[in-house]
């Protein structure tokens, strides 16, 4: 199963296709803007994805408010709209029990915060964990990505075009920098089997460039496209990913 363009799909990547069992609840004109960006499964088996503008759009007209952050219920596929007028979901975390909601919208530069009830499946007192200009106060454009939060309650957020990994915990206290030889910096993940490794993915400086050819053999200059691994010195208590919990 992915999130693609329109909505929830099954891939089958031997044959390059995809068949959509669910779609977005949006006109046919607001499809057409829009992409699937980052998501989670909650604690309960429940995908959360965030919706942003397509790249068509985005290099005519920059990233607007239009995204979405949908919850689809796996017991019935019924689909919750949770946020509305965002700009690009990233970085969503829960807590262990799930009482608390973690969401980074990137052009925002900030992590957000609510409590959630996963009975009535409302969230609530939102309000900022960590803004990243406060961070890199020198860059013009700090954006946090994808994120990993371990049991701990310590965070570890890729903060695109800054070329670093930072560590930070619920206090919103930085406790380290983490430095690759890559601008763009997007996702984090914690685990390995002594639960001691980070893994980062990155991005190519000619990802927009969709005829680029790119030469993966190329290690001169900006490396980044390169998944990388970072070995570290402790255990992290990383929290396993959730289960979809529908069919």
């Amino acid at each position: 199963m992915v999130c693609a363009k329109f909505g929830l799909a099954k891939a089958d990547f031997r044959l390059k296709q995809i068949e959509y069992v669910l779609r977005f609840p949006s006109d046919d004109a607001t499809s057409l803007r829009m992409r699937s960006n980052d998501g989670i499964i909650d604690p309960w088996g429940n995908l959360w994805i965030g919706t942003m503008n397509d790249f068509p759009i985005t290099k005519k007209e920059g990233v607007l408010p239009e995204g979405t952050l949908y919850r689809i219920d796996a017991s019935d596929m019924s689909v919750k709209i949770m946020l509305e007028n965002t700009q690009i979901s990233n970085g969503l975390a829960f807590n262990k029990d799930g009482s608390k909601f973690y969401w980074t919208d990137s052009l925002t530069f900030t992590v957000w915060q609510f409590d959630y009830n996963n009975e009535t499946k409302e969230l609530s007192d939102r309000k900022p964990l960590i803004d990243m200009r406060n961070v890199f106060p020198e860059q013009d454009s700090p954006e946090p990505d994808g994120l990993s939060r371990s049991n701990d309650g310590v965070f570890y957020h890729a903060v695109f075009g800054t070329s670093l990994v930072i560590r930070y915990n619920s206090d919103a206290e930085v406790l380290h920098k983490y430095v690759l030889p890559a601008c763009r910096i997007t996702s984090t993940a914690l685990g390995g089997a002594n639960d001691d490794k980070l893994f980062i993915t990155t991005a190519h400086l000619h990802l927009d460039e969709f005829d680029v050819s790119i030469d993966p053999e190329d290690r001169a200059g900006d490396l980044g496209g390169f998944l990388y691994r970072c070995d570290l010195p402790d255990k992290v208590n990383s929290s396993a990913k959730a289960l979809w919990a529908g069919k």
